[in-house]
C-alpha cells in the first residue's frame, strides 16, 4: 500500500503513469481462424463490445480499467481483474482489484484468490473469474510478482527526502546563515551592529555589498547551501537514472535540453519497439488465453502495431517498388 500511494507523490514515477496511459488507448481487431489457419477479421461480435465496456460504472472506462491494470504491473508485478459473468458463463464485466488487497494467492487443494474487501471482510474468487497478469519473480516465480519499478525503490526514496528536505528548508529553515563573533562587545553594541547591518545589506539591491568593522571581528558559515548540496544535480541524475531503468527516452518525458526533429522521432521508434510492443504482446497473450476461450475457441485478439512508421524509408520503398513495376 505505501508503495502504490508513493506512486501518487512522487514525480519519479511519472514515467510509470506514461507507460499505462500510452497502452490503455491501444486498439485491435478480433479473427476468427479457419480450417486453414488462416485469419479473418470480425467486426460485430460480443467480445468486441465487452472490450469496448468493460464495466458498467461511468468512470471505468475501457482505458481508464487497462491504465490500471498497467500501473499495478509495473510497480508490484501483478495485476487483477474479477470477471463478472453472464448465465451462459460469458464474461461480461470487469471489476478491477487493487494489488494490496488480494491477501492470498491459489495454492494445492485451494483454487481461490483471497480478496480482503474494505469493509475487512474476506472473499474468495475462483481461479476461473479471476483475470491475472504476473510478472514473476526470478527468486520465487510461484509466489507474488516483483514489479519492475520496485528496484528503485532506493532511488524514489531519496529524491521523495530530496524533496522534502527543499520544502521545510524554504518553509521554515531556521538555521542562520552566519554566525558572527565580537568578543567583549556589550548587547547594545551587538544589537546596533546588527541593525545598521541588517540596514546596509537587506533587499536585493544592496546584497554581495562589502562591508568593513572595528574591532576584533570573527565570522562563521553555518550549514550548506542547496549550490554545496548539489541538490539540484542529485535529482537530475535520479531522474535520468529512472527513465533509463524503464528503457524510456527522455523525450518521451518532455525533456527536449538537447533534443532536435530527428532525435524525437527516433526516441518515439525506440520508445514503441522495445517498452510498448513487448507490454502490448504480454497483455495480447494473456487475453487470447484467459478470456477469448469464453467467447469462442476459434477466435483470437490482435492488438494494432503502434510502432511509428518511418516516412522517408516507406516512400523510398515505394518508389524504387513502382521503378521496378512491382507496385502500382
Amino acid at each position: 500500500r505505501d508503495w502504490l500511494e508513493m506512486f501518487g507523490r512522487n514525480p519519479r514515477l511519472a514515467v510509470v503513469d506514461r507507460i499505462a496511459s500510452d497502452l490503455s488507448t491501444c486498439t485491435g481487431k478480433l479473427y476468427r481462424k479457419d480450417e486453414n489457419g488462416e485469419e479473418v477479421e470480425i467486426t460485430d461480435h460480443p467480445f468486441l463490445n465487452f472490450m469496448a465496456h468493460p464495466n458498467p460504472l461511468y468512470e471505468m472506462t475501457s482505458g481508464a480499467c487497462w491504465r490500471l491494470q498497467q500501473i499495478y504491473l509495473e510497480l508490484k508485478g501483478e495485476g487483477y481483474f474479477i470477471m463478472e459473468k453472464s448465465p451462459l458463463g460469458v464474461p461480461v464485466e470487469l471489476w478491477p482489484v487493487p494489488v494490496h488487497w488480494v491477501q492470498m494467492t491459489p495454492y494445492l487443494d485451494h483454487p481461490y484468490y483471497t480478496v480482503r474487501l474494505t469493509n475487512g471482510l474476506l472473499m474468495n474468487v475462483s481461479v476461473d473469474d479471476m483475470f491475472v497478469m504476473k510478472d514473476l519473480n526470478p527468486i520465487d516465480p510461484f509466489k507474488r510478482g516483483l514489479g519492475q519499478s520496485e528496484a528503485l525503490a532506493d532511488e524514489i526514496e531519496t529524491d521523495e527526502y530530496a524533496a522534502k528536505f527543499q520544502k521545510r528548508f524554504f518553509f521554515n529553515d531556521a538555521t542562520p546563515n552566519l554566525i558572527i563573533g565580537m568578543p567583549k562587545s556589550t548587547p547594545e553594541q551587538r544589537q546596533r551592529f546588527r541593525s545598521e547591518w541588517i540596514e546596509r545589506f537587506r533587499g536585493v539591491f544592496q546584497s554581495h555589498g562589502v562591508a568593513t568593522v572595528n574591532g576584533e571581528v570573527t565570522v562563521n558559515k553555518v550549514g550548506d547551501t542547496m549550490k554545496d548540496m548539489d541538490m539540484v544535480n542529485g535529482r537530475t541524475f535520479l531522474r535520468n537514472a529512472v527513465l533509463e531503468h524503464f528503457g524510456v527516452p527522455r523525450e518521451i518525458m518532455g525533456i527536449t535540453e538537447s533534443s532536435n526533429r530527428a532525435t524525437s522521432e527516433a526516441a518515439q521508434f525506440i520508445y514503441a519497439q522495445n517498452v510498448l510492443m513487448p507490454n502490448l504482446r504480454r497483455r495480447e497473450e494473456a487475453i487470447n488465453n484467459q478470456i477469448i476461450p469464453y467467447f469462442g475457441r476459434d477466435l483470437v485478439w490482435h492488438f494494432d502495431d503502434i510502432i511509428p512508421r518511418n516516412q522517408e524509408f516507406d516512400k523510398a520503398l515505394g518508389i524504387d517498388g513502382w521503378n521496378a513495376g512491382l507496385l502500382t
